[in-house]
């Protein structure tokens, strides 16, 4: 999930094979005018760039005074705080992860993926949201627009300027009473038990850390692949290569023969992604998106349309103020003031996603305004419809695979895998239950995972063992909740908290010293993905935080 430059020889060869490959494809595209040359250039600026921005280490001290699990956007963010806003004396952040880059989003990603949010609205910093913006246009002038989707891989480089010049500035700060100290651990975190005055965490190599404080932000597992509950035997039997759990991890693409069939079991933005990653590679062959609804993400707005509706400033109030006030007061509610809003704009000559992002901010107010069983119809119900509206994907992407689709290399299709068996060392036959009630045979040379994170982590033990990608997160999940040091909400979306994060325990009681940030906040405030939601958490987890320790410190003092 993060940077390190300890990076085991072969994993290290594998991404400058990766890397060197991406950049031979992208001149090649550039080659045939399929792709601008200042991307070319920055892609290559960007790869000739050192890949270690962060001092990663294989031990671990015996004690610190915060403990960040995680080195996503979120862990990152939480350790930026606590070295440049608060007195911290020494902060720890410890990444599972061997490989180079910033997590899942911003570094497990190819080159030219994109992000899904304009550039200007993706600072790090909740108060400073155009930050981002800024820093590409120091870094590459003139090269993006403040609308732009940029590659996720530069947000990453953004995302490690950053904390780099917080926890460097730290060191020797004015600011602050207690220079902080810092440590980057390439371990995982398996275990965490509570003492008197502070934790202990157990770490995957045995090794244990003592914290006074901790922040957790893991986020939420992977789903477990279908073929999980598939015969357990005629899974043995298939190679392993065939099958790939995890569609970010190194080796999912790796080796696929230009003409193979390919299954992606998902067709959301990460099946978008590797349909792509694909394509740039070489590889040429029918590729199938399955999932239970057979639906695409919607594409963002035009650039235009997007400006006229921001700029008609009476329009997009009257439509905040339909979404804040109808929103909360049920799902059916708030997807009918939606519908009016989109049809409104469309009647004025503007894109409908304005609709969309006005009822951003009022997201969270909603979620946490419904009744359980308004949140139990929203999942059974209207999710995929919310998804498929909220988080969407640029749109050249999208109508490169409506052209794919139209010409029959792409097959979108809605149904569920009902089994799977071995038919060479090459080849997987999977019978699939499609949403027609007909039942379909696929031979496949490559199967692989793009379902998302899992939807019940009260699961968590239980799956723990179905699959090893996820497995340190797991199985720390997992202790917590044995331990009764957190609990899950009734719909088990993710672990119940506080409005600062602190995790309430199994016995309703605030666990001390603890704070959760990201994707494990999904059952508190649903929408818990996108950095303009996690920098917000991220800002308010570490300050209460901090303020918790300043306190315990004083009064034994």
């Amino acid at each position: 999930m993060d940077s390190r430059p300890c990076v085991p020889q072969s994993a290290s060869w594998r991404l400058r094979k990766q890397r060197a490959r991406a950049w031979c494809e992208l001149r090649e595209l550039h080659a045939r005018g399929a792709m601008p040359r200042s991307l070319c250039a920055i892609v290559f600026e960007m790869n000739s760039a050192s890949t270690d921005p962060f001092a990663f280490h294989d031990t671990a001290p015996a004690q610190c005074e915060i403990a960040v699990i995680g080195g996503g956007f979120c862990g990152l963010m939480s350790l930026a705080h606590l070295c440049s806003r608060h007195a911290i004396g020494s902060c720890c952040l410890f990444e599972r992860s061997a490989c180079s880059a910033l997590g899942v989003a911003y570094g497990a990603c190819d080159d030219h993926q994109l992000l899904n949010v304009p550039a200007a609205r993706m600072g790090a910093y909740a108060e400073r949201p155009v930050e981002f913006y800024e820093w590409l246009q120091r870094a590459f002038p003139q090269r993006f627009a403040p609308d732009a989707f940029v590659p996720r891989a530069l947000y990453g480089r953004y995302l490690v300027d950053t904390v780099r010049e917080s926890t460097q500035s730290a060191s020797h700060s004015t600011r602050v009473t207690t220079h902080t100290t810092t440590q980057f651990v390439s371990d995982a975190v398996i275990d965490l038990s509570a003492a008197s005055d502070h934790y202990k965490l157990t770490l995957a190599s045995g090794r244990v850390v003592r914290a006074n404080g901790v922040i957790v932000a893991v986020g939420i597992p992977q789903a477990s692949p279908p073929w999980c509950a598939a015969d357990a035997r005629a899974v043995a039997a298939i190679a392993p290569r065939v099958l790939a759990a995890d569609a970010w991890s190194s080796s999912a693409l790796d080796d696929i023969a230009p003409d193979a069939t390919v299954v992606l079991v998902g067709s959301g933005l990460t099946a978008m992604d590797m349909v792509s990653s694909l394509r740039r590679r070489g590889h040429r062959g029918k590729v199938f998106m399955l999932s239970r609804h057979g639906r695409l993400p919607l594409p963002h707005a035009s650039a235009r349309g997007a400006q006229d509706a921001v700029s008609d400033e009476a329009s997009r109030a009257r439509l905040s103020v339909i979404s804040a006030e109808e929103s909360r007061r049920s799902p059916q509610h708030a997807f009918r003031a939606l519908r009016e809003a989109a049809r409104a704009l469309l009647r004025a000559g503007h894109d409908w996603q304005a609709a969309i992002d006005s009822a951003r901010p009022h997201t969270i107010a909603a979620w946490q305004a419904w009744s359980e069983s308004d949140r139990a119809y929203f999942m059974h119900r209207l999710r995929s419809m919310w998804e498929i509206h909220r988080h969407r994907a640029p749109r050249e992407l999208i109508e490169s695979i409506e052209r794919e689709c139209a010409q029959g290399s792409i097959e979108l299709l809605a149904g569920t895998v009902e089994s799977m068996r071995a038919v060479s060392n090459e080849l997987v036959a999977l019978t699939v239950n499609t949403k027609a009630a007909a039942t379909r045979t696929i031979h496949a040379a490559r199967v692989i995972n793009c379902t998302g994170p899992m939807m019940n982590l009260a699961q968590t033990d239980d799956a723990a063992h179905d699959h090893d990608h996820d497995a340190n997160s797991r199985t720390l999940l997992a202790a917590l909740l044995r331990r009764g040091m957190a609990s899950v909400d009734k719909l088990g979306l993710g672990l119940r908290v506080d409005s600062a994060g602190q995790p309430i325990t199994a016995h309703n009681t605030l666990l001390p010293r603890v704070r959760v940030v990201g994707g494990l906040l999904r059952g508190s405030v649903w929408e818990s993905t996108a950095v303009p939601e996690l920098r917000v958490q991220v800002a308010t987890a570490t300050q209460s935080l901090a303020s918790e320790l300043r306190i315990d410190r004083e009064n034994k003092a």
